[in-house]
């Protein structure tokens, strides 16, 4: 094998499309709307590039492409193909290890690596390999990037822009194509390992791919695997940045004293709980705790400062925020993934191809502890210590309200945290035929079929009933008995000692907790026949056309244990449903030529493309698009589309009859923060989204040979504008929009005996409207410094200039919203910048990339000072609404220890976040908002890759 490892100065080249098919990733990067080089095969010479599906030398597509090259995940040694992607300012990394928290994977695959290109969620971004839909990896209908071997993939292609004529549903914020390298002769393999400064968050990698070609280069065969095991990283209290205990906190009296409503502070901890139990009320007892024995301690409680329902401000003990001491900041996952192609040109024109893989991933993950702050002992409970009984019955007491939390981490002496186990199994292979008819005219067709399976199980969770039986203990004949089992001699009731630490037996453990489960199985199959060529030749080129048809099935099915299906678990509640979607499409596209090499135009040429879709579920819909470029002269391309695009709801959202999950939420009523339990459920009446959208750009690339012809340069607007958004409101929301005045939402939010809130009820609708607005810019430069010597610079940026859902209680724009206040919905930064520099210095190669977040809003519903309309009066107030901004440093290095030899050797490595800076304070579900500032710190990676 000839050639380098790396084949360019590392990622900025590689981030660019090129713009003549001759022209390879080493050299000068031209701009990113044009076609790059394409393998070749004697079935197939054109070129094809993603946004459209016509083929044909020298075409230019009127919508922004991004190429990522493969170079771009070994620059900085990232593990998964997700990983690099994340880094580039119009992705969104909202579904990933390092963002899962506390979550118990009810809704999806744990631990998944989904792209989100704008940040209008995963599922509105469509995911194609080798141009093809890939199975999904949930129900929710998003594809993990994490089971894809990064080794076979030759390049990335991202089209930033609405292309849903071209690819059918999800293509609204636009396409990720990743396309494997499946012509390669000889062998590659690659052995990484990484760990964190902190010594946590340890990482491997393994992978290896190998191809052949056989019957005179006829045949081509290539088969590879990647198994990668990355490890947790410790709670927020292992990071000194989160060693001030922040949290989002609330001032119940802001209505008279003057200040904010709400206010970030440090130093929270639990008010109402301890791991021994603490008695809440009546207000004489108040303040008693419990000795780990279960006794009662002469100690009271230490409060802190403005104590609430759940947390206070001081006082208590170090490392008890639940919130910040449970959850892992990076949770582990174990993924294997392997893939195969074999292609066989039966004859000169006609070739034969058949494509397998196979992805897994096993995951674990660390949810909630058990926390109570309104426990209820009656006087009869023979667990109450004696001296505590005698004081009740000399105050005339029945009973008390304690509060306790349980262990923090597995294996302790107490109630263990939940802790969710989840498997998920991807399976999909396709065979086809392609070719060539006559001339330039070629055609392919093909059958698919893929599935996927995912199971979770999350342990130690507790059972409704069973615990509100179990806790209600009285005197029986032989000892403590149940309440319940007075009545019910048969129930099989088991009293719980829940006062001091690990009292309980292990037979009342097993009757109050419990072990909820959820599956979920895709079946999905998939015929479709795609034809393309020159319908003419024109006074200003060819006239070209594509044509297809499409038919889809995907079968759901989702099943979970009966306790779960009545919403008995306190968490990880399941459902049962199955269903089936068909999806019948016909599309056509053409580009018109209107004039080359003519006075008033070097280039120009229209596009169009339309297609028709009938879904099983939701009926007829059409989408299309329509675009033009327009080259004046040679080196300045102006550019622009409009398209209508939609998204089609998936099974969860048509055919989930309801799940419950827990969550944060600040009552506004008393402006206090509590636990509720979240339902959400599936619409069968749910359309498709419908999406129109605009983009317009210019591309300079000077070329020639003085100083500025290395320079590539774009600049493109995007204005994405969803109608129909099928969505829930966040549960803060519907609290929020009851607050302001919208009955319809106050119906949904339930109550408890003490008139605090204890769930919130929402299902999907197609009621809301969601619309972004942004420029992307995009530069690269190279210095050529001697005949093995090169710099190449790139920069990448992205200002988003609305991010808006409208809903029935308003408008809310969330462009520069950088943090996360609880299940609050996220943001986007107003503006993100990527800057990367490669040295190439012989064998040695170096990249540095600096990535910056801005200074942004906590909360884009709340409102400080620095915002227009603050008044601490309001619910809605803060303190302050601004968190800092913050640059990362990445750096990536390399050395070729065998050039030129067959078998060719590189030592690599990677420092992320060189010079460990610490994220912001911003806490909502964690300290700080870890879809957009790394938590882990600094981490090294060591690898070494083999070629022949």
């Amino acid at each position: 094998m000839a050639g380098s490892i790396l084949t360019a100065a590392l990622a900025p080249q590689a981030l660019l499309a090129q713009d003549a098919p001759a022209a390879e990733p080493t050299s000068a990067a031209p701009d990113r709307s044009a076609a790059p080089k394409a393998e070749t095969s004697p079935a197939n010479d054109a070129i094809v590039v993603t946004g459209s599906r016509l083929a044909g030398k020298g075409y230019t597509t009127p919508t922004p492409v991004t190429v990522i090259g493969s170079e771009r995940i070994t620059a900085l040694a990232a593990t998964n193909l997700g990983d690099a992607l994340v880094k580039l300012p119009s992705f969104r990394n909202l579904t990933a290890p390092t963002t899962a928290l506390a979550s118990t994977g009810s809704g999806g695959n744990l631990g998944a690596r989904y792209l989100d290109l704008r940040g209008l969620g995963a599922n509105r971004t469509l995911v194609l390999v080798d141009g093809r839909r890939f199975v999904p990896s949930s129900i929710l209908g998003a594809v993990d990037s994490n089971l894809i071997p990064a080794l076979l993939v030759k390049r990335t292609e991202v089209v930033t822009g609405g292309a849903s004529a071209a690819y059918g549903s999800d293509a609204v914020s636009g396409v990720v194509n990743i396309l494997l390298d499946t012509d390669f002769e000889g062998y590659r393999a690659t052995l990484q390992g990484g760990i964190t400064q902190e010594g946590d968050a340890r990482s491997f990698l393994a992978s290896a791919a190998i191809g052949t070609h056989f019957s005179d280069n006829r045949g081509r065969f290539v088969i590879g695997g990647e198994f990668a095991d990355d490890r947790a990283a410790r709670n927020c209290f292992s990071r000194h940045w989160c060693e001030v205990e922040p949290q989002i906190f609330q001032n119940p009296g802001y209505k008279t004293n003057g200040q904010a409503a709400n206010f970030i502070a440090t130093q929270v901890r639990p008010s109402t709980m301890t791991a021994a139990g603490i008695i809440n009320s009546p207000g004489s007892l108040r303040g008693r705790q419990f000795n780990p024995d279960g006794s009662l301690s002469a100690t009271p409680y230490n409060y802190g400062a403005t104590p609430d329902v759940q947390f206070m401000i001081g006082g208590g003990q170090y490392g008890t925020n639940f919130r910040l001491a449970v959850p892992y900041l990076r949770i582990p996952v174990q993924r294997f993934s392997l893939l195969s192609n074999l292609e066989y040109d039966l004859t000169d024109d006609l070739s034969a191809f058949v494509t397998a893989s196979y992805g897994q991933s096993v995951v674990h993950n660390r949810g909630a502890a058990l926390y109570e702050r309104a426990l209820t002992a009656s006087i009869e409970n023979p667990f109450l210590p004696a001296d505590l009984r005698a004081m009740m019955a000399e105050q005339n007491i029945s009973s008390i309200s304690y509060g306790r939390f349980g262990d923090f981490v597995l294996g302790g002496d107490d109630i263990s945290p939940t802790n969710a186990d989840a498997k998920s199994k991807s399976f999909r292979i396709a065979g086809g035929l392609k070719g060539k008819i006559a001339g330039s005219w070629t055609w392919d067709a093909y059958y698919q079929y893929g599935q996927m399976d995912y199971r979770v199980a999350v342990n130690d969770v507790k059972n409704i009933p069973n615990f509100n039986r179990a806790i209600d203990v009285v005197d029986g004949p032989n000892g403590p008995i149940c309440r319940s089992t007075l009545t019910n001699p048969n129930d099989g009731c088991q009293p719980l000692n829940l006062f001091g630490i690990g009292q309980f037996s292990q037979a009342a453990y097993d009757y109050a907790f419990g072990t909820p489960w959820q599956e979920q199985h895709l079946r999905e199959h998939v015929v479709a026949a795609n034809v393309t060529g020159t319908l003419a030749e024109l006074w200003a080129g060819p006239l070209a056309v594509a044509a297809g048809v499409e038919y889809r099935e995907d079968i759901t099915r989702a099943d979970a244990d009966a306790t779960g299906q009545v919403f008995g678990w306190q968490y990880g509640n399941g459902a049962q449903y199955s269903g089936s979607i068909n999806t019948k499409e016909i599309y056509g596209e053409a580009s018109l030529p209107l004039a080359r090499g003519a006075a008033f135009a070097n280039t120009l040429e229209i596009n169009g493309a339309v297609r028709h879709t009938d879904y099983s579920t939701s009926g007829p819909v059409t989408t299309w698009k329509a675009g033009i470029v327009y080259e004046p002269v040679a080196g300045v391309r102006f550019r622009g589309t409009r398209s209508r695009d939609i998204r089609a709801p998936s099974a969860q959202e048509l055919l989930d009859p309801g799940r419950v999950t827990p969550g944060s939420v600040v009552d506004r009523n008393t402006n206090i923060g509590v636990i509720a339990r979240l339902f959400t459920g599936g619409n069968p009446n749910l359309k498709p989204e419908v999406a129109t959208t605009w983009t317009a750009g210019v591309v300079l690339s000077p070329g020639g040979s003085g100083a500025l012809a290395p320079l590539r340069l774009s600049v493109d607007y995007y204005d994405i504008n969803l109608a129909g958004s099928i969505a829930t409101l966040t549960a803060q929301g519907i609290i929020d929009r009851c607050f302001q005045g919208v009955a319809d939402l106050c119906s949904l939010i339930v109550r408890d005996s003490d008139d605090l809130i204890s769930e919130v009820h929402s299902v999907r609708l197609n009621l809301n409207r969601l619309y972004t607005r942004g420029i992307d810019v995009e530069l690269d430069y190279r210095f050529d410094l001697g005949p093995d010597a090169r710099l190449d610079l790139n920069l990448l940026g992205n200002y988003v200039a609305d991010l808006t859902e409208v809903d029935s209680g308003g408008a809310v724009d969330r462009a520069g919203q950088t943090g996360q206040q609880y299940l609050g919905a996220v943001g986007v930064p107003k503006w993100t910048l990527n800057a990367t520099a490669a040295l190439k210095l012989g064998a040695f190669t170096a990249t540095l990339e600096n990535r910056y977040i801005p200074r942004g809003k906590f909360d884009a519903v709340l409102v400080g000072p620095e915002d227009p309309g603050y008044d601490p009066t309001l619910a809605t107030s803060i303190a302050s609404n601004r968190i800092g901004g913050r640059l990362y440093t990445n750096l990536g290095f390399s050395v070729d220890l065998t050039r030129d030899a067959p078998t060719q050797i590189q030592l690599y490595g990677a420092i992320s976040n060189l010079l460990n800076v610490s994220p912001p304070i911003a806490p909502g579900n964690t300290g700080t908002n870890p879809s957009l500032f790394d938590t882990l710190g600094r981490t090294l990676q060591l690898g070494v890759r083999v070629r022949h």
